[in-house]
């Protein structure tokens, strides 16, 4: 194979323009109007919410189960708080340093 047709191979692969209606494929692109945020925003919410609830609702049985209904109620179980005293609360006021 010689030089020269070594690069009329070349030439023949390479490609120096786009593909056939490209320029009216990208001005229709440009026409269309774009997707606004706040639709985008709601798809997204539509999506996320329900596995987020499901969540939330799988994080609130397994504190009340893991705490049961002590003295902090169901609500302080529910929500995974501690248990209030006397001691914790002269901890907390102390900064936590004896």
């Amino acid at each position: 194979m010689h030089d020269d047709d070594l690069e009329r191979l070349l030439r023949s692969a390479r490609s120096d323009h786009f593909s056939t209606g490209f320029s009216a494929r990208v001005l229709q692109r440009m026409r269309t109007p774009r997707q606004e945020l706040g639709l985008s925003l709601q798809r997204l919410f539509l999506w996320l919410a329900p596995p987020a609830l499901a969540t939330i609702a799988i994080l609130l049985f397994v504190n009340v189960r893991a705490s049961g209904s002590g003295p902090g109620g169901l609500v302080g179980a529910a929500l995974g708080l501690p248990a209030v005293s006397l001691d914790a609360a002269y901890t907390f006021d102390a900064g936590g340093n004896p």
